[in-house]
């Protein structure tokens, strides 16, 4: 890693094949617009293998994606193992506690989760880092907007009282509290 600034995809769907749903691949597009004059950029593709029916992370299948789609040569990080929004943003920020002088994220996600994503990521990352939302549009009318609504609220209440930026508590209390780290979904 050379850069002082990350781009972090988050990803939604694939099929058992690895193949992105539209929501995902115009996760992928918009991260090609914002690098296109850009090489050896770092990039993280997050994204477990959620299927039961493939054993292909998501992470794996954006990178591919991207990778046919880009000519240019570029830093690829994978962090296969979040599940969710909260593990996006925990699991790359531990991967990128390694690189001290990493202190810009760019975030891209769709335009409808930009508002959870900013509070989960401004959460985990804390004040030292400047958090950049990059935005895909998306159908207004599958916008599962009070879904954000929710999960946002149960974010809130999962890490009550947890100080913003200390991971080692953020993690500790994802694996006591967070269902899809602690068994009781995942």
């Amino acid at each position: 890693m050379r850069n002082s600034e990350i781009f972090i995809v988050l990803a939604n769907l694939m099929d058992r094949n690895g193949e992105l749903n539209i929501e995902s691949k115009k996760r992928v597009d918009e991260l090609n617009k914002n690098i296109k004059n850009l090489r050896n950029q770092d990039i993280i593709f997050c994204g477990w293998a959620y299927r039961e029916d493939s054993n292909i992370t998501i992470a794996s299948a954006q990178k591919k994606y991207f990778q046919l789609n880009q000519a240019h040569k570029h830093n690829i990080h994978l962090i296969e193992n979040s599940k969710d929004t909260v593990g996006d943003a925990v699991f790359s920020r531990k991967f990128l506690d390694n690189y001290p002088y990493i202190k810009k994220i760019n975030v891209v996600t769709s335009d409808y989760h930009i508002k959870r994503t900013s509070r989960i990521f401004n959460f985990v990352f804390g004040k030292n880092y400047k958090i950049k939302m990059i935005s895909t549009f998306t159908d207004p009318l599958k916008n599962n907007v009070m879904q954000e609504k929710k999960s946002l609220k149960k974010f809130q209440e999962t890490f009550f009282g947890v100080p913003e930026g200390d991971i080692e508590k953020i993690i500790s209390t994802m694996y006591k509290k967070h269902p899809f780290y602690n068994g009781d979904v995942y």
